[in-house]
Order: structure tokens, then sequence, then C-alpha cells
């Protein structure tokens, strides 16, 4: 009984092990905690296997029920965190292809340039040096949100999740946009949005709950808005959330 508790338990940590690995290696892992982070995720889950390894070789003079119902459980609820029982086969419930503007930092709409920016950028940038942003041309993706206070006014939200660390700690950010397409598309859909930031005189209270992907913290500009030039459907980005990566540039748009 003892030798089959011992194992058990060295299965759980050698699986826990096994499993952070194989995320490290996989994009779901952006879906969990920041990429720049896949060394230390690697190096713990080499750490668990080895010491399941070792412990195959201890010793132990008793039995204890109770240390081995913790492993199974802690291990059942690692592996459920992992696990989508949705049945969905694809993240984008619309089924679009992503959609690339190929490399470098502007994109050429029927002649006019536009400024490749993410949603946390922009919102960072109206924040600290909106002279520098405003009635500049951009184009951005996201998430498009519907509320009645924004549909009152004939606006609508762009959003996209920003992740530091972890998924503990991301957060909606973007900004209101208005354009004669957004009518027409529905909430949650992924977008890309040309046109310009405007500065309003009237800046809007938005009081309401935005949800993104599940992500219950959500901030939006409140005193500007984008004014489209052209608003259209657009599939998933193969990362869907942004991170502060040093030198990597697939976040920037």
């Amino acid at each position: 009984m003892k030798k089959l508790l011992l194992s058990v338990e060295n299965v759980v940590l050698l699986g826990m092990g096994l499993y952070m690995i194989l995320l490290v290696r996989g994009d779901d892992y952006a879906l969990f905690l920041n990429p720049k982070f896949r060394w230390l995720t690697l190096s713990a889950g080499a750490g668990l296997a080895v010491l399941a390894l070792v412990s195959l070789f201890r010793r132990t003079d008793g039995i204890d029920f109770s240390r081995t119902a913790a492993f199974v459980v802690m291990g059942g609820l690692f592996f459920l965190s992992g696990t989508d029982f949705s049945g969905k086969e694809s993240a984008d419930p619309f089924n679009l292809a992503e959609e690339e503007l190929g490399e470098g930092s502007h994109v050429d709409r029927d002649g006019l340039l536009y400024l490749k920016l993410n949603t946390a950028t922009l919102y960072y940038l109206l924040l600290e040096k909106p002279e520098e942003i405003m009635d500049v041309p951009v184009v951005l993706r996201g998430v498009l949100k519907k509320t009645p206070l924004l549909d009152a006014r004939g606006r609508s939200a762009l959003l996209r999740v920003n992740m530091v660390c972890c998924i503990a700690d991301a957060m909606a950010m973007g900004v209101m946009v208005t354009g004669d397409e957004s009518a027409n598309i529905g909430d949650g859909r992924w977008v890309r949005v040309y046109g310009k930031m405007k500065a309003l005189e009237d800046p809007v209270r938005i009081r309401e709950r935005i949800t993104v992907d599940g992500i219950p913290s959500t901030v939006i500009h409140e005193n500007a808005v984008l004014v489209a030039d052209a608003l259209e459907p657009t599939g998933r980005p193969r990362f869907p959330y942004l991170y502060v990566l040093p030198g990597d540039d697939r976040f920037d748009y």
C-alpha cells in the first residue's frame, strides 16, 4: 500500500511537470501567462519532473492518505484549469481567418498612411501625450463591444486584453469608436478600424460592466473617440492578448 500511494504521488508530480513543459512549447501558454515567463515555467516543470524521479528512491515509514489525496486533488485542478469543455473547434466564433497587414509600422489605404497601434498603447498615449496622437491616422484591431449607453451616443468600445504578468492581472483596454459600419457589426466581433482620434468636449463617464473573453476589468478612454474611416470584421489574432516583450513586434498592432 505504501508503494502504491508513493507511486500515485510520483505520477501526479511527473504529470504536472510534463504538462508545464508541454504548455511552454505551445501557443496556449500566452492565454495563461506573459510569454516572457516561459523560461520560469519550463524550469518549474523540469524541477517537478526531477522531484518525481528522485522520490522513487526515497523511503517512507508510514501511510499518509491525506497527503496522497491532496496530491490527487491538486493534480486534478492543475489539469482541469487548462481544459476546454466548450466543444468549440476555434477560439473565433465567427470563423474568420486572421488577416495580416504585412511588415512595417504603417499601412497604405487609399493613399493615406495609417500608423499601426494596439489599443493599450493608444490608451496610454491619450493619457500621457494626447497632442501627439490626435488627428493622426491609425489602424487598430480589437473586440467591438456595445452597451446601451454607447449605443445611445452612436458609439462602441474597441478593446483588447492586456496582460502584464498572468491572467489574474489581465485587463481589457481601449477606446470608444464611432462609424457607420459599426451598426452592422455584432457585439463581440473582432474588427479592424482605420481612423483618427478626436477629442470630446463632453467626456463620457462609462460605468457599465464590459467584459472581454471573461476578463472583468476594463478601462476605456473617456475623453476622446476614434472616428472610423473604415471598420471591417477580421479574424481573432493568433495571439489575442497584448504583452510587453523586448524586441518582439507581434504585439505592436
